[in-house]
This record gives C-alpha cells, sequence and structure tokens, in this order.
C-alpha cells in the first residue's frame, strides 16, 4: 500500500509475525518510530541501522504501559507529557532522547489532554530523530519517579466519577 508516496502495511494483531517481519526488513530501515502499544520482539528492534523509537504520553519513566494520561488524572498530578525514547525488551524503558511537560488545566479532560500530548508529539520525535542521526544518545529525562500502569481496575474507574473527570 502507498500513501502520499510512503509505503505502509497494516498490521493484524502481532508485528513479531514473520510476514510482518520479513516485510520490515526489506525496507531496509534506519529507523523505526511506533506510536502504539504493539510490543516489538528482539528480531524487529534488531532490523534497523541506528535504532527503534516509541513516542509514549507521559513523561517517561513515570506512568509506563497503558492508558498514562488516565493514570496521570486519576492520580491528580499538575502535568503530563510526551516522551521519545529507544525502545529494548522491556516495556517504556529505553533511553529518554526528548521529551516535553505539559499543564494539566482545570477544564482538562482525558481526550483534550491526549490531543495535546500528540500536537506536540511532531516536535518531540524530531529532536530524538535529530539526536539519532548525531548518534547522540543521552538521557534527558525530566522525571525521575518510575511507574507502571495497565489497564483501569474498577477502583480507577470509580475514582475517575467521584472526581467527576470527563473523557471529552
Amino acid at each position: 500500500l502507498n500513501y502520499f508516496n510512503i509505503n505502509y502495511f497494516e498490521v493484524r494483531k502481532n508485528i513479531n509475525q514473520k510476514d510482518y517481519i520479513n516485510k520490515i526488513k526489506l525496507c531496509r530501515p534506519d529507523v523505526i518510530c511506533s506510536s502504539n502499544s504493539l510490543f516489538l520482539g528482539e528480531e524487529i528492534l534488531s532490523i534497523p541501522k541506528k535504532s527503534c523509537l516509541n513516542r509514549h504520553s507521559s513523561l517517561l519513566p513515570s506512568y509506563k504501559g497503558l492508558w498514562p494520561v488516565f493514570h496521570a488524572y486519576i492520580n491528580n498530578e499538575t502535568s503530563v507529557g510526551v516522551s521519545v525514547h529507544t525502545m529494548n525488551n522491556q516495556i517504556d524503558s529505553g533511553i529518554i532522547l526528548s521529551s516535553k511537560e505539559l499543564k494539566i488545566e482545570k477544564n482538562d479532560s482525558i481526550y483534550n489532554l491526549y490531543k495535546k500530548c500528540f500536537d506536540e508529539s511532531v516536535e518531540v520525535l524530531i529532536q530524538a530523530l535529530q539526536k539519532v542521526e548525531e548518534n547522540d544518545y543521552s538521557d534527558c529525562r525530566i522525571s525521575n519517579k518510575d511507574s507502571y500502569f495497565s489497564w483501569p481496575s474498577s477502583d480507577d474507574w470509580i475514582k475517575f466519577r467521584k472526581m467527576k473527570g470527563r473523557f471529552i
């Protein structure tokens, strides 16, 4: 498939299938950039000449994992953020190449906070790509609080509703 002169293919379920791995190898990428919840296995991580990068909606290493903005919101954080990091075989735990902090405003919804993160993602990704181009893999973390979250629990949803949280 081709869109705006960019070749791509759709991934269904597990990207670590041989067919997908072979398609990626044929591209001979310098860098792979990810902005999704797919887990890339060792074979894919070893394909690019330079690095695999992941864009994540938190100030890593805080709020690794799923739904980071939601979890930051229910934990009464004053800010969220976006980070781009190198990928390894652990979720959201590579070298943080670039990040940007975003303040949570009084009337922010979950949707609005994620939108802010994605709006800033282009700038943060470009900064990370410039560092990779220069072989600069220095860590630029803003936070040192390490945390991981998965799917919201029933208690998380109760807390969100009690806070009168909004998605839109």
